[in-house]
């Protein structure tokens, strides 16, 4: 094969990726009314009319939140942060072909307390805490009737490329445990075994984009914990 070819045609197929990726996006901000970033709050994109959850984001240090690989259609976008009361958005519409920017959103402060919302007992639909995100499975109200691999796609930082390649905020090599024990399988047999989960088995997804030294070396790309229904 002619050498020039084949750096033109890999330099193409690079940018035809990197296209693909940000042209299916939906991206914003949040910030509270001095405009200082939530940084943590929990982004819910839903689609219309049946409102299921389509995607979770968690806002970086600067307030940015980004949905990626969505698929053209009619949206609404569900916002909340511990001590602000929530946000829902007026319906907006996205095509695959351009980047959707949403309006900054800006939380109002409530007066709910962390002790008020535990007398709840009602878990969020995912936890920022200082070592991991937890994405509470059974309190979406869609996943009855998919699987494993299905819901894992709608987790804050997960994205599953085209040959279900799993990445976590970005970066591949990515262990994924059942249960707290790893799982070594290629990319095909994971995600077959992932589908063969059915949703309503799994109560979270622990995600730790960071994982401490008392974790394995393989493991450094980030960590994705599925915990199942005890039984």
């Amino acid at each position: 094969m002619n050498l020039h070819y084949y750096i033109k045609t890999t330099v193409f197929c690079c940018l035809l990726t990197t296209a693909q990726l940000h042209a299916q996006s939906i991206k914003g901000k949040i910030t509270d009314n001095n405009n200082e970033p939530l940084t943590g709050s929990v982004l819910e994109l839903r689609q219309l009319p049946d409102s299921s959850l389509v995607k979770a984001a968690v806002a970086d240090a600067g307030g940015n939140y980004i949905f990626d690989y969505i698929k053209s259609g009619d949206y609404f976008l569900k916002a909340s942060f511990l001590g602000f009361e929530n946000y829902k958005s007026a319906a907006f519409h996205t095509t695959e072909t351009a980047v959707k920017e949403l309006p900054v959103i800006q939380l109002k402060a409530s007066s709910t307390t962390l002790k008020q919302a535990e007398i709840t007992g009602i878990k969020p639909l995912v936890e920022v805490k200082a070592d991991k995100t937890v994405f509470n499975v059974e309190n979406s109200i869609n996943s009855t009737g998919s699987t494993a691999f299905e819901v894992l796609k709608k987790a804050p930082g997960v994205v599953v490329d085209n040959n279900d390649n799993i990445m976590l905020k970005g970066r591949g090599g990515v262990l994924v445990q059942i249960d707290g024990r790893s799982v070594h399988m290629s990319e095909t047999e994971l995600a077959d075994y992932l589908k063969s989960i059915q949703s309503t088995d799994v109560e979270s997804i622990e995600l730790i984009s960071n994982p401490s030294s008392k974790y394995d070396a393989e493991g450094t790309a980030g960590i994705i914990n599925i915990k199942l229904k005890k039984k």
